[in-house]
């Protein structure tokens, strides 16, 4: 046997050394045969779109696709390698390549035939790219690292792991540098920013609000007058133009391709069965007690307020004692030597220079007392008669500040001013006391006190803060409630926790069953992967389960997202985080959004549990028992459809003709509203904007109006004071005559707001004129997107 390969050496040596060439350095050639390129050559394959200049199969989708994500892996390296070795110096300026969305097949292959088109547009621009440029690229985004041939190889190698050739990445980054110029082309003329004319229209498109009339037109009440039958290869070519696509929202375009679907089962805890359970369970004792500790706490659920027939006002000091100051023996029969004690100061005098108010023009015997009979004792009187000269003098900080102003400026013009020692004097003894010549000895705020005269402004607080019996708000009167009236909801009240936690309990005990299920199921699927054929388990009984528990058990049938949204645990909303205007934010979300956001990732019988918080309260189990991928139907199996849509279009034209002559009656008869001429018909919509920027920016929902969408919005704020124009909502089942009540605000008036409530005020163009502006620059690149796809000559075959 040896002597054989001593023998055969040299053509071994020729024969393996061939092979180790193909192996290694034809390697690119290989990894380029392996995947046949666009409109490449190779058995018939599935075609899913033509173009003007070819058509796209399944395998160049899918080749796209890998490759796209090959070059974000391979660049993601280079970065990342240049960081290491550069450190804290690294910095990338090259664009960055826009990385596809993943999602549903449909939508994906939307992305990468646009992208692909693109480039293909900038080939016929005369836009080159060359092997030098897509080497500057990668350097560039290496932050020019000077990477070697060898260098981007190994990087590749494992960003890749050796699935792909370096060669095969360079050739598809021509692709999408492409690609990115030609979106730089097209995205030349949307600003992000708009200019000082468009910002003040966009600012009253959010500020500007009209007052309209409407008369909706039904599209549907016009279908039974479609009496003639259309021609069959009139139907068939509206599937055949519509067979690829999805309906269309706005009814433009006729769509027939079946969405996903999903069957749904679930468990429902209704709360109002497990609550009366509860309910049954109390007794009247537990009432009792309930309602006796409620009434002690004063609870709003047994307790009202008395509503007194006559207001009260809280400024009128209640009947009582009055304001006391402390006296002190003698007070009234100390004198002076000179006899300059002032004279006894008037309350009128006080209440009109101390509190700085208008003039009390009651006499002190006016003023309520709690006793006002005299009493036997001369002192008592004369202690009542100091009281009623200085009641009600608390000044106020404002008079008080006023007042020391006003003496700093000219103390001649207040009757009262302060000594060295802080007293309150009188003009006349104030000039007393500035005048030089006066040896009268000044009075210390003792002397003060003690004559009965006025101390300090704050000896006055002090005393009037000492009173027992200031004016205070009456406590609010409350009647209870008896039990009979409030019995029914106590008990709800008090069975409410019990309820809950029951709910809990019978969906977590159901849950165990369909979780046995589930890994059931699960074990089944595993030893088929093993070659094994197991015995299909019997389907989960979960009616009977349903009755075990208390609960309802519901099942949909192959529904689409729509339809899921409809049924009752379709319409559950919850809360979930989701970004919101570049923020991550709590939004409520319906359950059948839920459900077809995670479609490829839910398994069947995986089970999950909602709670309908902000409705019924009831609770909910669900899980999927089957789901349907989109597809392409025949045409036996939506010609339904297809001549639904047909007869729809045939309805529309009669609708439109119909809302035509309500608005050429109305403009004919501009002094009338259309509710006078339509009584029965015409509503008044109330005052609303173009936009509403409460929230998530969108266009405003006018009262009545049902899917507004952007045509009623352009004719209803184009219509001048009293004239009527048309216009069908987003979906176009409903043509509305729209009557304008108030015209539109003039751009005067509009710029004059703008100017004065934003620019001059804030200095900066507001946030809702930029959200404003950005929902207009994405209507403008959809409605280029899809003029070019038109220009390219897309047309999907079968997707």
């Amino acid at each position: 046997m040896l002597s054989w390969f001593r023998r055969h050496a040299k053509v071994l040596m020729v024969v393996l050394g061939s092979a180790a060439m193909a192996i290694f350095g034809l390697g690119p050639v290989f990894d380029t045969l392996s995947q046949r390129g666009l409109s490449g050559s190779g058995q018939a394959e599935e075609v899913i779109a033509q173009w003007k200049g070819g058509k796209i199969t399944r395998s160049d989708v899918r080749l796209l696709k890998e490759r796209h994500f090959q070059s974000l892996r391979f660049l993601s390296g280079v970065a990342q390698q240049a960081f290491e070795q550069k450190g804290d110096d690294f910095r990338s300026y090259a664009t960055p390549i826009q990385q596809v969305v993943d999602g549903e097949q449909d939508y994906v292959d939307e992305q990468l035939i646009g992208r692909f088109l693109m480039a293909e547009k900038a080939r016929e621009e005369g836009v080159l790219v060359s092997d030098g440029l897509v080497n500057d690229y990668i350097n560039t985004v290496s932050g020019e690292a000077g990477f070697t041939n060898q260098d981007l190889r190994q990087i590749n190698k494992l960003a890749n792991k050796g699935y792909c050739s370096l060669d095969s990445v360079k050739e598809h980054l021509k692709l999408e540098l492409l690609y990115n110029q030609m979106s730089l082309y097209t995205n030349t003329g949307l600003f992000p920013n708009p200019n000082p004319t468009e910002a003040m229209e966009m600012f009253g498109r959010t500020s500007s609000r009209i007052e309209c009339e409407v008369l909706p037109v039904d599209v549907k009440d016009y279908l039974p007058k479609i009496t003639q039958e259309p021609d069959l290869a009139d139907l068939k070519a509206l599937y055949e133009k519509g067979k690829f696509d999805f309906k269309d929202p706005r009814g433009n375009e006729p769509g027939f391709k079946l969405p996903r679907m999903v069957k749904v089962q679930y468990f429902t805890a209704n709360y109002e069965t497990f609550l009366q359970n509860e309910i049954n369970k109390l007794t009247d004792e537990e009432v009792q007690k309930e309602y006796d500790r409620l009434v002690t706490e004063k609870d709003n659920l047994v307790t009202e307020v008395v509503e007194e027939e006559d207001s009260i006002d809280i400024n009128t000091p209640p009947p009582g004692n009055q304001l006391e100051i402390p006296e002190t023996e003698g007070a009234q029969s100390t004198e002076t030597p000179d006899d300059v004690t002032p004279p006894p100061v008037k309350r009128e005098e006080i209440s009109s220079n101390a509190a700085g108010d208008a003039a009390d023009d009651k006499k002190p015997s006016d003023l309520p007392t709690e006793n006002k009979e005299e009493s036997s004792n001369p002192e008592d009187n004369q202690k009542q008669s100091s009281l009623l000269e200085i009641r009600g003098q608390k000044p106020s900080f404002v008079s008080t500040v006023n007042q020391e102003e006003e003496q700093k400026k000219d103390p001649s013009k207040t009757e009262f001013s302060k000594d060295e020692s802080g007293n309150v004097q009188s003009g006349d003894d104030a000039a007393k006391t500035q005048d030089p010549t006066d040896s009268t000895p000044d009075k210390t705020e003792e002397q003060n006190k003690t004559e009965g005269g006025i101390g300090s402004i704050g000896d006055i607080e002090d005393a009037i803060n000492q009173q027992d019996d200031a004016p205070q708000v009456p406590e609010v009167e409350r009647r209870i409630k008896p039990l009979k009236d409030v019995v029914d909801e106590l008990k709800r009240t008090m069975a409410g926790p019990a309820a809950n936690k029951a709910m809990d309990d019978a969906l977590n005990r159901a849950g165990v069953l369909v979780q046995a299920h589930f890994q059931l199921l699960l074990r089944v699927e595993a030893e088929k992967q093993q070659g094994k054929t197991p015995e299909q388990p019997a389907p989960l009984d979960f009616e009977k389960v349903a009755k075990d528990y208390n609960l309802t058990a519901q099942e949909t049938e192959l529904v689409d997202i729509d339809e899921l949204a409809l049924t009752e645990i379709g319409k559950v909303q919850i809360y979930r985080q989701q970004m919101v205007q570049g923020r991550v934010m709590p939004q409520f979300v319906r359950v059948a959004a839920v459900i077809f956001s995670g479609f490829n990732n839910i398994r069947f019988y995986e089970k999950d549990k909602v709670d309908d918080t902000w409705a019924s309260q009831s609770k909910y189990l669900y899980w999927l028992v089957d789901k349907a991928e989109a597809r392409t139907p025949t045409y036996d199996e939506c010609k339904d459809n297809v001549l639904a849509f047909w007869k729809q279009q045939k309805a529309y034209e009669l609708a439109y003709a119909e809302a035509e002559k309500i608005q050429k009656k109305a403009n004919e008869n501009r002094d009338k509203r259309l509710s006078e001429l339509y009584p029965e018909k015409a509503f008044p919509t109330n005052s609303f904007s173009w936009f509403n920027s409460l929230g998530q920016l969108g266009l405003a929902e006018p009262v009545g109006v049902s899917d507004a969408g952007s045509k009623f919005m352009e004719t209803a704020f184009g219509l001048a004071e009293m004239e009527t124009g048309i216009a069908p909502n987003e979906p176009k089942e409903i043509i509305y005559a729209i009557q304008s009540l108030t015209g539109v605000p003039t751009n005067e008036e509009t710029g004059t707001d703008f100017l004065e409530q934003q620019i001059f005020k804030f200095k900066k163009i507001p946030a809702e004129v930029q959200r404003v502006n950005g929902w207009y620059l994405r209507e403008q690149n959809q409605n280029w997107n899809d003029e070019f796809v038109a220009s390219m000559g897309l047309k999907w075959m079968n997707r």
